[in-house]
């Protein structure tokens, strides 16, 4: 049997090729997470799992070619294009026929794996195994990849963009036609200019108290000066004007005429009773202007409080567009980085550690395998053969012995016959 599996089975090449799976070529802030979210042999299984998937495995075949790999299941009319459901067919037969013959194994205590094909031609067992390996390169690139989220993120940003530059417009309107630009600043600023008006009227208002003060004080010396001295009534009136209890004009004292000292205080009195007229008119006009004032910051304080609210929101939505706008265009870069460095054969985490090669010998029938095979099962053919032809002989001796028993046994009388029968009589011959 076994020199007819020599003879007769169809040779079977194995080619393998090792694939290093590295997760630490990855983007750094991308490697650490996929570290604590995961252990490494983790993505080593996963990656072995792609590797084994259907998906994979009908891409390596449509590329290959199924008539190339299984000639057996060409079509008669080579020449005659077969219709869809036939090659539907053969791609299903095919990929039946290759997903058998494949073995992934991932190598214990390291980060390869080992992927093989069998196959009764060699050349094509190394061509299809890397054809396999191209397919898996392939496959991973597209789920790791990520060329969606660079565009969305670039879409959001125009978009933001779009809410920036209408806000911003919105706002702008908004300042220009209420005169508003910055609300916090403006208050401090009316509000500084409140407690400065405020602070000045307060010095006012006492200045004005101070001259009515000095007016009340001026009147009262002339007229105590005045009750001295006589003068004209076309200038001074009469005495009553003056005094209402004085109602006699000729008075001896008022007669009297006034020292020179009287005249001259009295000089200087109305001199200053004029000035400070004058000073109190000034001042109680500037207070009315510094009321004014006031009314007017309060009145713009007022107005910034009720536009402040509108003024809040334009600029929040402004504020919120722009936030939005830097953020997804950051990402938007970031998504292109990372694909670009997922995308890309050198800095992939899946690396071709060795390409399969043509195999030199035939993995099946293995040989020197079979060959030793076939002599222990010889020499142990043999010492069982012996053992069996001892059990024989010692049988047949054995059946032997007791058919020689037997027949002994037979001719020999029985104890019932021996006692019936006399005992013959025994004749002594000299």
């Amino acid at each position: 049997m076994i020199a007819a599996v020599l003879v007769l089975a169809t040779p079977q090449y194995d080619s393998t090729a090792w694939i290093l799976i590295d997760v630490t070529r990855l983007p750094v802030e991308t490697a650490e997470a996929r570290i604590q979210g995961s252990r490494q042999d983790q993505t080593v299984r996963s990656q072995a799992r792609i590797l084994q998937s259907e998906d994979v495995i009908r891409r390596a075949v449509e590329a290959f070619g199924p008539d190339r790999l299984y000639p057996e299941l060409r079509s008669s009319k080579a020449e005659v294009p077969p219709p869809a459901e036939l090659v539907k067919l053969q791609n299903d037969l095919a990929f039946t026929a290759a997903r058998k013959s494949i073995v992934v194994n991932v190598e214990q205590n390291s980060d390869m794996i080992a992927v093989s094909y069998r196959h009764s031609d060699p050349d094509i067992a190394a061509a299809f195994t890397n054809e396999l390996v191209k397919a898996f390169l392939d496959r991973h690139a597209a789920l790791y990849s990520t060329p969606g989220a660079a565009s969305f993120f670039e879409e959001q940003e125009n978009r933001y963009r779009q809410a920036l530059a209408s806000a911003t417009s919105g706002l702008q309107e908004f300042s220009a036609k209420e005169n508003v630009f910055s609300i916090e600043d403006q208050q401090r600023l009316l509000l500084q200019r409140r407690e400065q008006i405020l602070g000045v009227l307060a010095n006012t208002r006492g200045d004005i108290a101070d001259r009515e003060s000095q007016l009340s004080s001026l009147r009262n010396q002339l007229a105590s000066l005045r009750t001295k001295i006589t003068l004209p009534s076309e200038i001074f009136g009469t005495n009553s004007d003056w005094n209402g209890n004085r109602n006699t004009p000729n008075d001896s004292n008022l007669s009297a005429d006034p020292p020179l000292m009287h005249v001259k205080l009295y000089q200087d009195s109305a001199e200053k009773l004029v000035n400070t007229n004058a000073e109190l008119a000034g001042l109680k006009s500037k207070e009315q202007q510094q009321v004014a004032m006031l009314e007017e910051v309060s009145t713009q304080l007022q107005t910034l409080s009720s536009r402040e609210p509108e003024f809040t929101r334009l600029k929040r939505e402004a504020s919120q567009a722009a936030t939005y706008v830097e953020m997804y265009g950051n990402k938007a870069i970031e998504a292109k980085v990372q694909n670009n460095w997922r995308s890309d054969e050198k800095l992939s985490i899946a690396q071709v550690a060795q390409a399969a090669s043509r195999p030199l010998s035939a993995s099946f029938p293995n040989r020197p395998l079979l060959i030793a095979i076939g002599l222990l099962f010889g020499v142990f053919g043999a010492i069982g053969l012996a053992f069996c032809l001892e059990l024989i002989s010692k049988l047949r001796d054995e059946l032997a012995s007791l058919a020689t028993s037997e027949k002994a046994s037979a001719a020999w009388p029985s104890k019932s016959e021996f006692a019936s029968k006399p005992p013959a009589r025994v004749v002594n011959r000299r």
